[in-house]
């Protein structure tokens, strides 16, 4: 009875105090010289933090939002599942999606993701840093381990993808807070021999702590 007692106490306790993340940013940028693109920079912030209990988190999402001359782009990443249960059987799924519109571009585009996300001062390959490559066990057999999907974008229509069916690097969603997405023309190697995007770059995203999904902004 009394173990029961102090793991009831202990319980309460977490129930009461949970824990909290640091608030993040979600901004997206983009240059001009693509598409039509003129310069012109926008982007979209979003604050929130989610808290944790036995080792099963809830209502967090991580995203990111804004808009440039021509066009608009989200992303929204959450869990989209957690298993309870003991230590060694729990799994988490990502899902989520992106969406993207423009009003000036056309073609297509490789959607990455960046080690780092310096997207306040503009989108380039020193500012968002080499392209991440760690992607999980079921995409071993992706030819082009950093290419999260090709992203053909046509004038006036949305395009979605969903985030359960390509090909994202990580399937634990705190992994993404402040890294960055990058939509690149292509892939070339830096002088240390790490793969980053060929600049310019169409458009870049950093991604922060949310407790909604990311909406489109208008298109200046």
């Amino acid at each position: 009875m009394a173990t029961l007692g102090i793991a009831l106490v202990v319980s309460l306790a977490s129930l009461a105090m949970g824990q909290t993340f640091q608030n993040g940013i979600g901004s997206f940028g983009g240059l001009p010289g693509i598409g039509g693109f003129r310069s012109g920079f926008g982007s979209g912030a979003f604050f929130g933090n989610g808290a944790a209990l036995f080792g099963a988190f809830f209502n967090t999402t991580i995203t990111c939002a804004g808009s440039t001359t021509g066009f608009s782009g989200v992303a929204t990443l959450r869990r989209s599942q957690v298993f309870f249960g003991p230590w060694w059987a729990r799994r988490q799924t990502l899902g989520g999606s992106f969406v993207f519109l423009t009003t000036t571009a056309s073609g297509t585009f490789l959607l990455v993701a960046n080690e780092r996300a310096d997207v306040e001062r503009g989108c380039s390959s020193d500012r968002m840093g080499p392209v991440i490559q760690r992607f999980s066990p079921r995409f071993f057999s992706n030819t082009r381990p950093g290419v999260i999907a090709d992203v053909t974008l046509e004038q006036n229509r949305n395009i979605t993808l969903d985030v359960a069916s390509i090909n994202m690097p990580f399937d634990v969603l705190e992994r993404y807070a402040g890294i960055g997405f990058s939509l690149c023309t292509g892939l070339t190697n830096d002088v240390f021999g790490r793969q980053v995007c060929v600049d310019p770059i169409f458009a870049c995203c950093k991604l922060g702590y949310n407790n909604k999904e990311a909406v489109l902004l208008p298109i200046p």
